[in-house]
């Protein structure tokens, strides 16, 4: 049988903000530079993040509990 795809998630701005600890000024400033996934236009007046490029982004991350900054010197 074939497998259902998963249903498109979107996050909203807030939503990304909360979940990366990270104020507007520099969710946008990430976007802008190509250091973190671009919104998609939902509508004249909403932009929102797909939730897996969010958590693909996450996931790409280092791991700052495993001390992997510490090695890398920052």
């Amino acid at each position: 049988p074939a497998e259902a795809k998963a249903p498109t998630r979107y996050l909203d701005t807030r939503d990304v903000m909360v979940r990366l600890c990270v104020s507007r000024t520099t969710l946008y400033r990430w976007c802008r530079s190509g250091h973190f996934p671009a919104p998609r236009r939902l509508g004249s007046n909403r932009v929102a993040y797909l939730s897996s490029e969010v958590e693909s982004w996450i996931e790409s991350r280092p791991n700052t509990a495993s001390g992997d900054f510490a090695e890398e010197g920052v």
